[in-house]
């Protein structure tokens, strides 16, 4: 096997799912044993879905994928190219036992990767199986059954059931004229079903290409939005939307062209859902501003931080039994009428109906919500070998100090006024950190006693 040769691919198993660059760290072998090894820690004869987004080595990584759930014994349901979301939507919709995509998300063109999940499409996390698959993979333990007791594979077009799924729950109050931004990923298709259930689209880059020509499909960084801003102003829309590559992640932008940040999405959604539902559960990242739990408690909600990466916030909210998750990446859950896995479409369609039936433009709605003084996330280029390390030395040089921490993921420095946030990115090279006070002033309090201690360590390290 050649997983077992040195150490390559080792570092491709991460926190919530496989991911590495093509040729170097992932390879089609790779994916044919991480195929095999998912399909018999499933169990023989389960029933898996798989779909693949549009990156250049998507097709063969999918091949290889399907090649060894099928070695496994598991049957194999093929959906093409498909967003991240429509995977989850099959295996919940269809009762299925599990599945798989090959996808990246945001990242550049040379990476790939894959998303494993369980059943109601429930993603595989390092604890809850990507661990043990790595252990069979490198543990000789793999092996191909008989030809008369491989898996089936056939093919199914889930779009249709999906948009007729969305179509029975989001209903508009009036026309909205709206600018998609695909950023030639996997949701070119979103603006035709829009329109079909009864949006005015203008869609920007939606033919599929995993060259990424025009920019990385990443809807958290404002570079990234130019263009849907500007188009937004021209045409005069309600508002503009933002899918990354695969479509788990979405972002909007208002109808002056300026982006709406994920802290405030957060509120908007949870005014919107505490309308119809009494005191629900809504969980947040650690990532998130102060103000959104303080405005969920205002309007009558409860919250809970959680840590960061969709496999550990969909398993806390179905076990908090959450109505709504979010994080401040752009992912957004919803359980309320729908499975509670992060789908970015499904988020946008929310998000189109809250603002046709809103008096208020969206830049109305946004400027009455509470709000801190916050930085973006900042990252630092950081090796995998390092990062978690160098935040350990960093929360354990802050703990001694004597400050409040809050250690659910990484570190969270708490001050009275402000806080800051150090972790180790779970999906790049990085070390991530937030910074947010009630003034400026509190902000640049907490960022320096920070960044202190952070380059204090890694310089040390």
């Amino acid at each position: 096997m050649l997983l077992l040769e040195g150490e390559v691919g080792l570092e491709i198993f991460r926190a919530y799912d496989v991911r590495g660059i093509y040729g170097e760290e992932l390879s089609p072998e790779i994916s044919y044993e991480i195929g095999l090894a998912f399909g018999q820690f499933m169990g023989e004869k389960k029933r898996l879905s798989v779909a693949r987004d549009i990156r250049l080595s998507s097709p063969v990584l999918e091949y290889t994928l399907k090649a060894g759930m099928l070695a496994s014994g598991c049957d194999v349901i093929a959906l093409g190219v498909q967003p991240t979301p429509l995977l989850y939507f099959s295996i919940a919709h269809l009762g299925l036992d599990g599945g798989a995509v090959i996808t990246a998300s945001h990242n550049p063109p040379e990476y790939n990767g894959i998303k494993l999940c369980r059943e109601k499409g429930f993603s595989l996390t390092y604890e809850s199986g990507i661990e043990e698959i790595k252990k069979q993979a490198l543990g000789k333990t793999l092996r191909s059954k008989n030809w008369d007791s491989l898996g089936k594979e056939k093919t199914l077009e889930i779009r249709p059931t999906y948009e007729a799924y969305l179509k029975e729950r989001i209903e508009l109050g009036r026309r909205i004229n709206m600018v998609i931004d695909a950023g030639n990923g996997t949701c070119g298709f979103v603006g035709d079903m829009l329109e079909r259930m009864g949006c005015q689209v203008d869609m920007l880059f939606p033919e599929p290409d995993g060259r990424f020509p025009n920019h990385i499909p990443n809807p958290l960084i404002e570079e990234t939005l130019k263009t849907l801003k500007k188009r937004v102003v021209e045409s005069h829309a309600d508002l503009g939307v933002a899918f990354d590559g695969d479509g788990d992640r979405v972002g909007f932008v208002d109808e002056k062209g300026v982006a709406v940040k994920a802290d405030q999405t957060m509120m908007i959604f949870a005014e919107d859902l505490t309308k119809e539902t009494k005191k629900p559960k809504i969980l947040f990242d650690v990532a998130t501003s102060k103000a959104v739990p303080e405005y969920i408690q205002t309007l009558g909600g409860e919250s809970l931080m959680t840590r960061v990466g969709h496999s550990y916030v969909m398993e806390a909210l179905h076990h908090e039994n959450g109505k709504m998750a979010a994080e401040i990446s752009g992912h957004y859950y919803f359980a309320d009428d729908y499975y509670g896995f992060d789908d970015g479409i499904y988020a946008a369609a929310r998000m189109i109906e809250i603002v046709s039936r809103s008096s208020s433009t969206l830049s109305e709605t946004v400027r009455r919500l509470p709000s801190y003084v916050s930085t973006p996330e900042e990252r630092i280029e950081c090796s995998d070998e390092k990062k978690f390390q160098i935040v350990e030395r960093v929360k354990e040089r802050l703990e001694s100090a004597g400050y409040k921490i809050v250690s659910i993921d990484g570190v969270r420095i708490e001050l009275e006024d402000a806080w800051a946030l150090v972790r180790a990115s779970n999906t790049e090279p990085a070390i991530v950190l937030r910074f947010e006070g009630k003034t400026l002033e509190q902000l640049k309090k907490v960022e320096g006693i920070v960044k202190e201690v952070v380059d204090k360590v890694m310089k040390n390290n």
